[in-house]
């Protein structure tokens, strides 16, 4: 490897590194300190802390939850319970 370029890679690394850092940073304060829909601005409002529901996320687990509700249905059933 040329080792010129091991202070980029490092470089990259260290924003990557940081920008995953400031995300759970973000994601934690917002889960401890935020209701939903509340907002909080940082940084002379350069930055603004929203708490909003993932709703793509929510459809998906009612889905899944749909879809074990029915499996057990089906189960009971077969064992003679419904």
């Amino acid at each position: 490897m040329n080792l010129k370029r091991i202070p980029r890679i490092l470089m990259i690394l260290a924003v990557v590194g940081s920008n995953i850092g400031c995300d759970q940073i973000a994601k934690n304060m917002a889960h401890q300190k935020l209701e939903y829909h509340e907002e909080i601005s940082l940084a002379d409002s350069y930055v603004t802390l929203i708490k909003v529901k993932n709703a793509l996320k929510s459809r998906l687990d009612d889905v899944y939850k749909d879809s074990k509700r029915k499996r057990i249905e089906k189960i009971i059933k077969k064992v003679g319970g419904g």
